[in-house]
């Protein structure tokens, strides 16, 4: 598979999801003057070893429907588009492709087993192993009110700067999130502190880091109102809770402290399989 240059790339099936998530890329590149990428992964292990098989060309030919079925979806667009199948399984070949592209869009859930899933077993491996940004898009909110990105002032990450380009693009405030919790041996249990600890001095400290770190981007983006939280919960509860009339929630791919443990960790991971908006994983 061939990428176009600064091109989104999306994933498509028949289903649903993979509807949404190419509505939401084709807005999105009309957003940033991208080109959009289509590709549907035909996967079959014995592609280009079994022949003219009816099962080879019920694929070939469902594949070929899920292209149409996409490029009807782009009728009155002037964004510029390309579009291919190709054989091998669907997150090797994302993966793949997000070395080269802008991002890669995929949707929540896929067709056929999945349909129950929280998240795909094919969005779970992209974001996981994708070497670009990875969009995750589930129903896209019918009021959005800021972009919300998570901020962890231990580990450097390119969110906050995906974030304010998100909301330049989008004209919105941006809402900047630190979660914080209390480690376990703070007392009998978890975010239970030890007597004498001053609870507003320690959240005092978390604010004060994460408006340093703010106020470089900002001006970088003056144009960009910027709200910030720093709450004592989980990481993931907090960005989920902020996702909800989010048009957009930013996260990074690693973290420490409050998001601890990312190579895609727990925070990532939960927040692209709940969150209420489309998930931008930066890298």
């Amino acid at each position: 598979m061939t990428v176009p240059a600064g091109a989104i790339v999306v994933g498509v099936d028949a289903s649903t999801s993979s509807e949404t998530a190419l509505a939401w890329a084709l807005d999105e590149a009309d957003r940033v003057g991208a080109p959009v990428h289509v590709v549907h992964v035909l996967h079959d292990p014995a592609y280009g070893h079994v022949i003219d098989t009816v099962f080879r060309d019920a694929l070939v030919e469902y594949a070929e429907e899920s292209l149409a079925k996409a490029d009807s979806q782009r009728q009155g667009r002037q964004t510029p588009y390309s579009a291919e199948w190709v054989a091998g399984s669907p997150a090797e070949v994302l993966v793949a492709a997000s070395e080269q592209a802008r991002m890669v869009v995929v949707g929540s859930r896929g067709r056929g087993g999945f349909a129950a899933a929280v998240l795909g077993s094919v969005s779970h491996n992209v974001i996981r192993h994708a070497r670009g940004p990875v969009a995750v898009v589930r129903d896209l909110p019918p009021t959005a009110t800021a972009v919300v990105v998570g901020v962890d002032p231990a580990v450097p990450e390119p969110a906050l700067g995906s974030a304010f380009e998100a909301a330049v693009a989008r004209k919105l405030p941006l809402t900047v999130v630190h979660a914080w919790q209390f480690p376990p041996i703070a007392g009998p249990g978890l975010g239970v502190p030890i007597a004498g600890v001053d609870v507003d001095v320690i959240e005092s400290g978390h604010h004060h880091a994460i408006t340093d770190i703010v106020e470089d981007w900002s001006s970088k983006f003056p144009d960009v109102s910027v709200d910030i939280r720093v709450v004592r919960d989980h990481p993931a509860h907090a960005l989920i809770d902020a996702s909800v009339n989010s048009a957009l929630t930013v996260v990074g791919s690693r973290g420490h402290g409050g998001f601890t443990a990312l190579l895609l960790g727990s925070t990532s991971a939960a927040v692209a399989a709940h969150a209420h908006s489309p998930v931008l994983v930066a890298r």
